[in-house]
């Protein structure tokens, strides 16, 4: 994640500004982030990478929503917004602006917010959504100058609202952030991780709404803190929605370490039992030309170790089912023969979670 980040006090109200028309704010530098709240964009900076700067302008909502309402009953912010201001990765890297208000009066209100319009490029329309439903019995912290969650308590109501896949990548990069996980110290992460999860399983079963306990419960069952990116996330998932309820699913390994010839390797997902290893290959995984030699070697090494070798492309995981069939063809070929997996843990994807514009 970026180390940049806009503060509350950051943004300002229209009535602030200089008196100018608001068709006339872009050629003075300020962005419009909603209707009457601006941020400049000196404090977005052009050196940022798209995907930060995207990620910043879409936090940016959250405050402009409470600069809005600074008069009035303050949000609290959750779900993948509340992490997305713990500075912790989610599946969707513009996500909806989701958050709860007490005694408002308000039965799920849901408002599609306007595109951002920068020198650069545009930052996609998203949904402002207010729940109803009960939060976790904690009370909410301050960061950026405005209220959400604390970690934990966003990461568990990821897991009872969202669909499973971005689900499971929030509770594991809260896993990931609150155990300061690393490949090389794995027994220490894995302990303090079970550590974690049962702390989260306890306080979604002492929750007064349940509606959504099983398929929380299997979430945060699978949830990882070596899942290092969406896509990893997103291999895990398929995974652990195709070996549930089977012998194999306890040997579910991220980040599994594997020594060769001197070399160390860390499987992204690995089934050490049968050695089958998946690799969640990113856009630049393999395209620096000085790491090509080095992914080849390791390739021939886990083969030459008795591993076989299960590669997802970028492209792929955009297509879930498409992966999902290629692992259980790979399985198959060893004589393992999966059904389609069903719910909770599987659920299909809609199309909005792969929108580029929302993802990236």
């Amino acid at each position: 994640m970026s180390a940049v980040t806009l503060h509350l006090n950051d943004l300002e109200l229209h009535r602030d500004l200089p008196p100018i028309r608001a068709r006339t704010a872009s050629e003075l530098g300020y962005i419009r982030i909603r209707r009457g709240v601006y941020v400049h964009e000196d404090l977005i900076p052009d050196t940022l990478p798209r995907w930060d700067r995207h990620r910043l302008l879409a936090t940016a909502r959250a405050l402009a929503l409470s600069k809005s309402l600074a008069d009035h009953n303050q949000p609290v912010f959750t779900l993948e917004m509340g992490l997305a201001l713990h500075g912790m990765g989610t599946f969707m890297n513009v996500p909806n602006v989701s958050y709860r208000r007490m005694n408002t009066g308000h039965r799920n209100v849901t408002v599609q917010t306007g595109v951002i319009r920068t020198r650069h490029d545009n930052v996609a329309s998203v949904l402002e959504h207010e729940l109803q439903s009960a939060p976790p019995m904690t009370d909410p912290v301050t960061v950026s100058g405005v209220l959400t969650l604390p970690p934990w308590a966003a990461a568990l109501d990821c897991a009872r609202y969202l669909h499973p896949l971005p689900a499971l990548v929030a509770v594991s990069s809260f896993l990931r952030d609150a155990t300061n996980f690393s490949s090389f110290d794995l027994k220490r992460s894995r302990s303090e991780a079970s550590h974690v999860k049962a702390r989260l399983q306890q306080a979604m079963e002492q929750s007064a709404h349940s509606k959504f306990g099983n398929k929380a419960a299997q979430v945060i069952q699978l949830a990882d803190p070596g899942v290092a990116n969406p896509d990893e996330g997103q291999l895990l998932w398929t995974l652990g929605a195709l070996l549930s309820g089977t012998k194999l699913f306890d040997d579910i390994s991220t980040q599994h370490p594997v020594s060769i010839g001197g070399r160390q390797y860390f499987i992204d997902v690995a089934l050490p039992r049968i050695k089958f290893a998946f690799e969640a290959d990113g856009t630049g995984k393999v395209t620096e030309a000085a790491e090509r030699s080095a992914f080849l070697q390791r390739q021939q090494d886990l083969q030459a170790a008795g591993w076989s070798v299960v590669r997802i492309s970028h492209s792929q995981f955009l297509r879930p089912e498409e992966v999902m069939r290629k692992i259980q063809q790979h399985l198959r070929n060893r004589q393992i023969f999966l059904p389609t997996p069903t719910v909770p843990l599987w659920q299909a994807c809609p199309t909005a979670l792969f929108s580029p514009a929302h993802r990236f």
